[in-house]
């Protein structure tokens, strides 16, 4: 009987087992080899567009300046519209939305183009309400602005902005290439760009960049697949209105004239006779007194007159200080007041032959911001139209007097004033009315907005005399020649502070204490020295009758 060896046997177990091991390596080895290859095949998965950019029903998505914002686009009837307060914030600020009367508007330097919920453009309402939203369709600020609007529809439909310009980074694609909403090749497809088509380039990385396809797309292509990038000058075609203004050939020395019972005819006679540098008078003729555009007028063809005879220009003031208790919220927000206010005002100014008008709306609140502004381009309009000057008052820059928008000011008007002074005031700490730094940062801060050769400095005929007995702390406005007659009683001798730029005397009259920052030749030169140095178009003194009858002999040194 044959026997077979133990070692026969041996080998004969280990053969399948070497096998197994094999196949398992070998298994190993194709997995390995699958996955690396896998992870260098890009996807062709589509990115879900929907959930990536998607609006809810009834808006469409935005993509501005080369971003995707969150702000949506109403979509109605194939037309699309963005919020009014988006519009006017980042669009095109010169849009003006009448709550009250349901009115749209925007003044050009001629007109102001008015719609109501029944005007069309482009077959669609200009505007639509969606409960308490009002909506402007794009194609009609487009048509207004420096700005480019385009449409999409392909996959998502979707509105393109662009309303900057400048120099941008472009290439073209080497080959057919896919836009992927990541930098990576696993990352979804949200768009394919075909051989020769260009790119915006966004952002750079080592292997990625970051684009703007020509349809709007912005997700991120290998740099591998793109030309040589070049700089490329984008820039608008778009006309800006030219809004022409008056500019005097000479430089203007105005004085505020308060008036309350009559034209001051005869205040103005004894300022003649002085011989002054005064150029322009500023009579406080027109007192608002109604919500609805209403005012007093004391306008006065023979004044008007005399001052012409004399060379001098007027522009009368528009103000709202002598009757406190009217809304200017509800008389500025509503076109009908603002309406009314303006053709009276012109028939006015027009009667008495007046040159120009001083529009002086303080403390306003900023809710009647809007309203300020778009009466300012609104008489501008009418002003421009008879070759009125238009010059606006403003307190010096500050947080609570934004909403003046000096900026929109210094474009439709004719002139921005500066009523550089109430620095300390009734109820404030004692100090000065105007110190030099004060003034210079009004005027520094005010040309941040406005060109120099429109701003007007305002400078005090009047300082305050500080008393503190104590138990309270108060003030009066006083006038050159009184606060004078009190350095002179007490028989003080006035120091110079440089830093402020005025004299100062400080009293003690038994348990009073009396502060007085004066307001006189070296405070007055120093003020216009400051002046000269920022060519400004001229100064305006607040008011006649607290001057010093010295003082005009200071000023005509300026202005010789």
């Amino acid at each position: 009987m044959r026997r077979t060896s133990r070692r026969h046997v041996k080998s004969r177990k280990t053969l399948p087992v070497r096998i197994v091991i094999g196949l398992i390596c070998l298994i190993a080895i194709i997995g390995v080899a699958g996955e690396w290859i896998n992870r260098r095949i890009p996807t062709k998965e589509a990115a879900n567009l929907q959930e990536l950019y998607g609006a809810e029903e009834g808006y469409i998505p935005v993509i501005a300046n080369h971003q995707w914002i969150e702000q949506d686009a109403l979509w109605e009837n194939g037309h699309a519209y963005l919020e009014y307060e988006v519009i006017k914030n980042e669009l095109n600020g010169r849009f003006y939305w009448d709550e009250e009367e349901k009115l749209l508007l925007y003044t050009f330097p001629e007109e102001t183009v008015v719609c109501d919920a029944e005007t069309e453009f482009d077959d669609a309402p200009v505007f639509l309400e969606k409960g308490e939203e009002v909506y402007i369709s794009l194609s009609y600020v487009e048509k207004y602005s420096d700005i480019r609007v385009e449409l999409f529809s392909d996959n998502l439909e979707r509105i393109v902005l662009q309303t900057e310009w400048g120099e941008e980074e472009i290439s073209s694609v080497k080959k057919n290439a896919a836009v992927r909403v990541k930098g990576g090749i696993k990352s979804p497809v949200i768009t394919e760009v075909e051989a020769g088509e260009q790119v915006i380039i966004l952002e750079e990385m080592d292997h990625w960049a970051k684009v703007q396809t020509a349809d709007g797309w912005i997700g991120y292509m290998k740099k591998d697949q793109m030309e040589e990038s070049e700089t490329v000058d984008v820039q608008s075609d778009f006309e800006e209105p030219e809004y022409t203004n008056i500019s005097v050939d000479y430089d203007i020395c105005m004085v505020w004239q308060q008036v309350f019972d009559n034209s001051g005819e005869e205040q103005l006679k004894s300022l003649v006779k002085k011989k002054t540098s005064v150029t322009t008078m500023a009579p406080t003729w027109f007192s608002i007194d109604s919500e609805d555009g209403g005012f007093s007028s004391l306008a006065s063809e023979s004044y008007v007159k005399y001052a012409h005879k004399a060379g001098l220009d007027v522009w009368p003031v528009l103000e709202n200080v002598n009757h406190g208790d009217v809304d200017m919220v509800q008389l500025l927000s509503r076109t009908s007041s603002r309406t009314k206010l303006i053709q009276n005002l012109m028939e006015e100014l027009e009667r008495s032959g007046a040159d120009g008008l001083n529009v002086d709306l303080e403390n306003l609140p900023e809710e009647a911001g809007d309203g300020f502004i778009q009466l300012v381009r609104e008489l501008s309009v009418e002003c421009r139209k008879r070759g009125l000057v238009l010059s606006v008052d403003n307190n010096v820059p500050s947080s609570w007097t934004d909403h003046y928008n000096r900026q929109e000011q210094g474009i439709v008007a004719d002139y921005v004033v500066i009523m550089a002074y109430d620095e300390h005031y009734s109820g404030s700490e004692p100090g000065s009315t105007a110190s030099l730094d004060f003034v210079q940062k009004g005027i520094v801060n005010t040309l941040k907005e406005v060109p120099a050769e429109k701003v007007i400095n305002g400078v005090p005929f009047y300082t305050r005399l500080w008393k503190d007995d104590i138990t309270s702390l108060t003030s009066e406005a006083m006038g050159m020649e009184s606060a004078q007659a009190f350095v002179e009683k007490y028989q003080v001798e006035p120091e110079w502070q440089s830093d402020v730029g005025q004299n100062y005397v400080r009293v003690e009259d038994g348990d009073i204490i009396y502060q007085l920052w004066l307001e006189d030749e070296d405070s007055m030169e120093s003020r216009l020295q400051m002046i000269d140095s920022y060519k400004l178009a001229g100064v305006s003194f607040w008011k006649l009758g607290m001057e010093d009858s010295g003082i005009w002999k200071t000023i005509g040194k300026f202005f010789e």
